[in-house]
């Protein structure tokens, strides 16, 4: 079974949130650019700064 990496998981809280309908409404409310979370969300960077990271899981209604 395949580990689910940042990426992945910020993907699946992102399609499940009622509150955010794409990735530029999502991206709206964190103060960050499309572009960088669709990276993040495909793996192409690196997992964020703890402080973003924070702001994600406010914006999405989960855990740390």
């Amino acid at each position: 079974m395949k580990r689910k990496t940042f990426g992945d998981r910020l993907k699946e809280l992102r399609l499940e949130a009622p509150t955010y309908r794409s990735l530029r409404e999502f991206a709206a409310a964190v103060g960050l650019s499309p572009t960088y979370l669709s990276h993040l969300e495909n793996n192409k960077v690196p997992p964020p700064s703890e402080g973003v990271i924070e702001r994600l899981a406010e914006a999405l209604q989960a855990d740390k």
